[in-house]
């Protein structure tokens, strides 16, 4: 027993860092809930689980969907992980505090990849304290639950296991990712872009991206759509860029994209600018985000838009 639970080597820092701030972002949001100020977002997630936990089709009666089911807006089928435990607690308060502490569990994988690599506790520590005193951490985890953010839970193991060349729960947690939101794909596709750069393993980054493109299109174009007939909204692929210069200027073509990429980086003393090819994956993030003219509320650093960058740019 001694072999595989030694106290002595249990870090017991991390453990309270991870406790302090998931009960810290706990608290904070649902001060705010019990003040009137979480709103439509929650809303829906409510709906949702209460569907789930009663074995229905999500259906939300809220906008945008008006009745239609809740993957006309947001296809999130990975959010069904989390439906045991809101039935055993049916509450709001319930998917904020499991947003938080999971997300906060991310720090795990972020200290262990730091310490082993650097040989420094100290640089570990001071890394997991960036992770959760970024903006986009707390804007996220004191804004409403959503499924952003709950698919930014899974990216600290998702590249943890990548630099650990596990490549089983990579591709598992990778899956389940894209199945938190439907544009993370695109997010993944960047990541199989990475694997094959860096040669870590052609098959899997090949498969991967394959597999998150083909995702994208097919739930994009087809399910999503298929599931709006009362919906005020549908999924709209914002118009492209038609050569690489276009692609290029996408982060850079507003004030507001561009301080949004400086806060980004000072947040982490520039030093992601130094991770050769992972910095892709940080200016994927960007693209995806900033691509929309029609909806630039997604450029800025509030709300829930920059949570990804949490653990992109602490791995990075």
């Amino acid at each position: 027993m001694k072999k595989y639970f030694n106290l002595k080597k249990i870090e017991w820092g991390l453990w309270f860092l991870i406790a302090f701030f998931g009960l810290v972002y706990s608290f904070v949001a649902i001060i705010k809930h019990l003040h009137f100020q979480t709103g439509l977002d929650l809303a829906i997630y409510v709906q949702s689980f209460w569907s789930y936990i009663n074995l229905k089709l999500p259906r939300v009666t809220l906008y945008p969907t008006f009745g239609d089911l809740a993957y006309a807006d947001h296809f999130s089928p990975s959010l069904v992980l989390l439906a045991p435990i809101y039935f055993l607690f049916p509450d709001a308060k319930t998917l904020l505090i499991l947003q938080s502490f999971l997300f906060c569990l991310g720090a795990y994988p972020i200290f262990h990849f730091a310490k082993d690599n650097t040989k420094s506790k100290f640089f570990a520590y001071c890394l997991v304290l960036a992770y959760f005193l970024f903006f986009g951490t707390q804007f996220a985890l004191t804004f409403d639950f959503h499924a952003a953010t709950f698919s930014a839970i899974f990216l600290p193991w998702v590249f943890w296991f990548l630099f650990k060349k596990r490549w089983k729960p990579f591709f598992i947690l990778s899956l389940l990712t894209m199945g938190a939101k439907e544009d993370m794909s695109l997010l993944m596709a960047a990541v199989g872009g990475y694997v094959i750069l860096t040669k870590r393993n052609y098959k899997v980054g090949f498969l991967l991206t394959f597999i998150s493109l083909v995702y994208f299109v097919v739930v994009t174009k087809f399910l999503m759509p298929s599931f709006s007939i009362l919906s005020a909204k549908t999924y709209d692929t914002p118009d492209l860029p038609r050569d690489l210069g276009g692609w290029i200027g996408v982060p850079f073509d507003s004030s507001v994209k561009i301080r949004t990429i400086f806060l980004s980086m000072a947040s982490f003393i520039f030093l992601p600018l130094l991770s050769g090819w992972f910095i892709l994956i940080s200016f994927a993030h960007f693209i995806i985000n900033f691509i929309s003219r029609q909806f630039s509320g997604r450029w800025d650093i509030y709300l829930h838009y920059r949570i990804h960058l949490a653990s992109i740019l602490s791995f990075s």
